[in-house]
């Protein structure tokens, strides 16, 4: 079944654009080639407007809706023959009680959002080298680093859709950190797949090649960069802090399933 028409994305920006730091992956789905992979819902009536996006490039979709409270109870209500059955999402605690009527919540985690609000500069080190990953860098030694990451969201196919770059230590590639979500078009990136191999940790890593994967961003137009992060990993949390993000807001991530008769 081919997909509905889509909205055009400039309408789809202005909305999206209200909130900026709560529709960040939105944002950077409005560039291809993930644009075509996504399902977009528009409610707007009586001044409240909202988006609903579903993501249809995953074995499992996920959903992400931004707007006005009213509006996206209308999405839910109006358009649940287009919601899908079975899909990962991430909802504000008020987004959960609209969704709610229609979907079973489960695998709830509460996400910190962060935003770069107070970058500081790259602090180079003598011993490490820091550089973006490039084509020829062998794929096995980062997948070495996340074996490290159990539950890392990484596959290789990241490396030449985002923006990567590694810390070498020793030889060796210590640390990697990336994108979930790079488009330099809308001026945005989420972070992810942050990751130190054990061997390595303890020594600041994390912390400066986050910071230099931060600049690398900035260079290449993203203003707004951004990450989640679950609320209870205070160590990660605490280097994002000191390369200069600060908490937005929480959400929840999880499996949401379609009750029956919806």
């Amino acid at each position: 079944m081919g997909l509905p028409p889509a909205p055009d994305p400039a309408t789809l920006r202005a909305s999206l654009r209200r909130d900026p730091v709560g529709a960040l992956y939105m944002l950077a789905d409005l560039e291809p080639p993930w644009f075509d992979q996504c399902r977009w819902l528009v409610e707007a009536e009586d001044g409240a407007s909202a988006v609903g996006m579903i993501f249809l490039g995953l074995e499992t979709p996920a959903m992400l809706v931004s707007g006005d409270l009213l509006a996206v109870r209308r999405i839910v209500e109006h358009r649940t023959a287009e919601l899908p059955d079975r899909c990962y999402i991430k909802l504000t605690g008020p987004q959960m009680e609209v969704c709610a009527p229609r979907y079973h919540f489960s695998e709830i985690e509460e996400l910190d959002i962060m935003v770069l609000r107070k970058p500081g500069r790259h602090q180079g080190r003598e011993d490490v080298e820091f550089r973006l990953m490039s084509p020829v860098d062998p794929i096995d030694t980062v997948l070495d680093v996340y074996r490290d990451y159990p539950g890392n969201f990484f596959e290789p196919s990241q490396l030449s859709l985002g923006l990567y770059a590694g810390a070498w230590l020793q030889g060796r590639l210590a640390a990697v950190a990336g994108t979930h979500a790079f488009s330099p078009g809308e001026g945005v990136a989420v972070l992810g797949n942050i990751a130190t191999a054990t061997r390595f940790r303890g020594q600041g890593l994390c912390t400066a090649l986050t910071a230099f994967v931060c600049d690398e961003l900035r260079i290449r137009g993203c203003g707004l960069v951004g990450l989640h992060v679950a609320s209870g990993n205070a160590p990660a949390i605490a280097c994002y802090r000191r390369c200069g993000f600060v908490k937005d807001r929480s959400v929840f991530s999880m499996l949401a399933r379609k009750k029956p008769g919806d």
